[in-house]
């Protein structure tokens, strides 16, 4: 039962979904590609899916990977696991074959969900337990009509896997009552049926998806999927947020955005704005008061008191914090000794209620360390989230940072000892340190410094080589540097604190191909329009020159620099590069530039090309 919302009183998930579909089945639920389906419409495909797993013999308490690109079929699968009382868990195809089998090996998926992409990305790993593969658009010949589970409170709707210390991703247990909770927490701190619609651009395996699929959808919103070209389009992002009333974003994601005006226009038209995922800085929130007269709110939470668990409206306020916890959610600060601290006291942000999930799945130990029993705790666990925090004299609580080796970087919660671990396993490595950087140059950057055992020689691009098949973009770091030896504190350990400030001079990254540690050859520039491109990349990476030929991940680029890099160029060289051709075709300065002259030319006039070919070849500006 959750208490304080009558609409969630004594009632399932797959019920309470049925129950919305009949109450605005003729109303847009999503919209992909220009592409809308109505609630009836995404019940009758859900119900068909539902009917083919249970014809591959998916039972109840199953685990179900989902490996989908980002389509409506994505929702449509969540759903239908849903429905048959099956868990799902979301993976992301883009990341490491390698990761991609610790999470299907380390849930013990009974079934995988896949599409064209899916199924490749199956055949090429090799997975020692018997995952049964079942292709989604099959389910087009089965039956619409479906009588869904009725599933428990205590029973798991979803595992969400997050990087561990480890080296080994964590997968968190969220149950059917975690998310109801949720579901009716949002409901009543921020009125979400308030809106008519909602942008989802968050990537499906981020928790914070949640708010923009199924809870968006129990509450009567049309969910607006950005496709993964969209999402790496500040111009594209803008035409989707003109056509929705909401939108949740990182502040990280929402800085870079706003460097576009079309898209801080567009945030003019929202009604109501969600941001978390991070801190959220001063400054954004005061140029984000000045742009929009929409409901902004600060959403604080870690994944494992499901999504968010405190909510703070700031439209008008002038001091950013986390406000207050959600529905059924309690707040503690404790002391090292888990005591409660004096007021005005800085403890460690603790959380109980409905929203503390079940654990991380298969490590007792590990769930035993952050959710436990305490005195202040009559009924369920206590979840130690890490961050510090002060409770504020109006009652609302300040996140002051994280007190261990945990980080957040564009919305990503990373175990720095991840990292760290994948590094080590580097033949030739012999210490490493990998920090959230604070240095001016590279600040909120990973920053990863480097021992080697005396007789090697590996050099930055070569470690960054080792990481792309083991981690995910986010967690690569953006700046590898060898050092002698690492800085200690006085007990000998390494100095994280020097580290986060260390000089970052000498830290060039090079390019994989490179062999030696000696600074690779520089290949400058040769037409305008390399001069321009070569302009702007030195502008993203902070440093000058570059080399013309070097590639841009080998540089230590990420998918959020890659995203200010092509919305500088669109800005002010008038091109919109997608991003998927900017990485997989045209991702060096040379590259790139020949890309632009082809753009440039495919919208030219025959009589236009045949002057240009007449003459030597114009500036940008000339030609735009």
């Amino acid at each position: 039962m959750i208490d304080g919302c009558d609409q969630y009183q004594n009632i399932s998930l797959q019920r309470l979904f049925e129950q919305r579909v009949l109450l605005s089945k003729d109303n847009n639920a999503v919209v992909f590609n220009n592409q809308a389906i109505s609630f009836s419409q995404l019940e009758e495909k859900a119900n068909k899916l539902a009917n083919l797993l249970i014809s591959s013999q998916i039972k109840p308490h199953n685990r179900v990977a989902i490996l989908l690109d980002r389509s409506i079929d994505t929702i449509v699968s969540m759903l239908a696991i849903l429905k048959v009382g099956a868990t799902y868990i979301p993976i992301d195809l883009n990341y490491p074959s390698s990761r991609i089998e610790y999470m299907l090996e380390d849930s013990q998926c009974h079934a995988a969900l896949v599409d064209e992409n899916g199924l490749e990305c199956m055949n090429a790993i090799s997975v020692q337990s018997d995952v049964c593969v079942i292709r989604a658009s099959e389910c087009e010949a089965m039956f619409p009509g479906f009588d869904a589970h009725t599933s428990q409170p205590s029973d798991l709707a979803y595992i969400i896997y997050t990087s561990g210390s480890t080296g080994k991703p964590k997968g968190v247990c969220v149950t059917h009552q975690n998310l109801l909770n949720f579901s009716a927490g949002m409901q009543k701190s921020i009125g979400l049926d308030s809106v008519a619609s909602i942008a989802s651009l968050t990537t499906v395996c981020f928790d914070i998806f949640v708010l923009e699929s199924i809870v968006a959808l129990l509450q009567g919103l049309s969910v607006h999927l950005v496709s993964d070209d969209q999402r790496k389009s500040a111009t594209a992002l803008a035409q989707v947020t003109e056509s929705v009333d909401a939108l949740q974003i990182t502040p990280s994601h929402l800085t870079l955005l706003m460097e576009e005006p079309r898209f801080t226009a567009a945030l003019s038209k929202l009604n109501l704005l969600l941001i978390g995922g991070e801190a959220l800085p001063q400054p954004l929130l005061e140029k984000l008061q000045s742009a929009t007269s929409a409901r902004l709110f600060n959403m604080y939470g870690p994944t494992e008191t499901t999504v968010w668990s405190c909510v703070q409206e700031l439209t008008h306020r002038s001091q950013v914090d986390i406000g207050l916890p959600i529905l059924n959610t309690q707040v503690y600060l404790l002391n090292e000794e888990a005591q409660p601290v004096e007021e005005g006291e800085v403890g460690e942000l603790c959380i109980a209620g409905m929203g503390v999930s079940a654990g991380y799945w298969k490590k007792p130990e590990l769930t035993a360390q952050s959710f436990v029993q305490h005195p202040l705790v009559s009924n369920g666990k206590l979840y130690k989230t890490g961050d510090l925090g002060v409770r504020q004299p109006d009652g609302s609580y300040q996140c002051l940072g994280r007190k261990d080796h945990q980080v957040k970087v564009n919305g990503h919660r990373i175990e720095l000892g991840d990292i760290e671990s994948h590094i080590l396993a580097v033949s030739g490595v012999q210490q490493v340190g990998v920090v959230l950087s604070q240095n001016e140059l590279v600040k909120g950057s990973i920053a990863a410094f480097v021992v080697l055992h005396s007789d090697e020689s590996l050099n930055p691009g070569q470690i960054r080589e080792a990481l792309v098949s083991k981690l995910p973009d986010y967690m690569i770091p953006s700046h590898i540097q060898v050092l002698t030896t690492l800085p200690l504190t006085d007990n000998g350990k390494a100095d994280r604190k020097s580290l986060v400030q260390y000089p970052i001079q000498s830290m060039e990254p090079v390019d994989v191909q490179s062999a030696s540690l000696s600074k690779p050859e520089i290949s400058v520039p040769e037409t305008d329009i390399e001069e321009e491109v070569h302009r702007l990349w030195c502008e993203v990476f902070n440093r000058s020159p570059i080399c013309c030929e070097q590639g841009f991940m080998a540089m230590g680029g990420t998918s959020v620099l890659a995203i200010q890099l092509l919305g500088a160029v669109h800005s002010e060289l008038g091109i919109e590069v997608k991003f998927s051709n900017f990485i997989t075709r045209a991702n060096t300065i040379r590259d790139l530039s020949v890309w632009i002259e082809d753009l440039i030319l495919a919208d030219m006039s025959d009589e236009e090309i045949e002057a240009l070919m007449a003459s030597e070849l114009p500036s940008i500006e000339t030609q735009q």
